[in-house]
């Protein structure tokens, strides 16, 4: 079902008769990043849960292709592993030329609120019906509120399609509020947002960056990274905040200096 992989908790579904199951992965770790999962133990919880994610698309296939997944419709049924195979080849030849977001939603998601009795180890599935429930006419601020949550892959296409992403983001990139610098930071890099406007305003917010106390500070330079070659603009305030950074911070300042580096390269 729609859970992206990574994490200890999963629901699956049958798709011979549609039971939905949560468990949780009991693992070890013997030794360091040697992660092995010994058992699953099952999530208790209330029927109406169930059936909420029960309303969910199924994931056709492997979990492997995390950019390119297909989704199949919660009322699909297949008798064995031949017929699933039929109607996995079916989708993905239907689904090839949608984004992600256009899967899902054709795929169908719950139409019911979210149960109030949904465990808290699944909230990524009541994150992710938010977002997906916005669209083009969706503000700004609905908008960002989901960039911390498992919703933000879902509407980044959305704030990518704004007329005056740039504009907005100008400003925000040169606000006193910390919180807004750093959605505007997310969007950059995210989104790649690398035009002489932008870039000047991250230059700007670099060169009144301070090197103690900032809590913005490492979704600025996250954006940096994301952004590679196209923040090459970037280099010499980066540069300039690293020789203020000095020796009171060597693990700054060895990446301020390398991100100036990739930026230029």
């Amino acid at each position: 079902m729609f859970d992206p992989t990574g994490r200890n908790t999963r629901v699956s579904a049958c798709m011979r008769c549609g039971v939905v199951s949560a468990t949780e992965s009991l693992v070890v770790e013997p030794r360091p990043h040697d992660v092995q999962c010994i058992g699953n133990d099952p999530i208790p919880m209330e029927q109406a849960a169930l059936d909420w994610l029960a309303a969910w698309p199924r994931l056709a296939g492997s979990f492997g292709n995390h950019g390119d997944l297909t989704y199949l419709s919660a009322s699909l049924r297949a008798v064995d592993q031949v017929e699933l195979g039929q109607i996995e080849d079916r989708e993905r030849a239907t689904q090839r030329d949608l984004v992600a977001r256009q899967r899902i939603v054709g795929a169908g998601i719950p139409s019911e609120p979210v149960p109030a009795t949904l465990p808290i180890s699944l909230s990524h599935f009541p994150e992710t019906w938010s977002a997906l429930r916005l669209d083009e006419s969706a503000s700004l601020e609905d908008l960002l509120s989901h960039l911390s949550t498992a919703g933000r892959p879902w509407v980044l296409p959305l704030l990518a399609a704004r007329p005056n992403l740039t504009g907005e983001c100008r400003e925000r990139l040169g606000s006193d509020d910390e919180k807004l610098r750093a959605e505007a930071a997310v969007i950059v890099g995210e989104l790649h947002l690398a035009d002489a406007g932008v870039l000047e305003a991250v230059a700007h917010w670099i060169d009144q960056s301070k090197p103690v106390g900032s809590t913005d500070l490492h979704a600025l330079l996250h954006a940096v990274w994301r952004l590679g070659v196209a923040g090459a603009p970037l280099a010499p305030a980066l540069l300039r905040l690293a020789e203020r950074v000095g020796e009171t911070d060597y693990y700054l300042h060895k990446r301020l200096v390398e991100l100036a580096r990739k930026a230029s390269v």
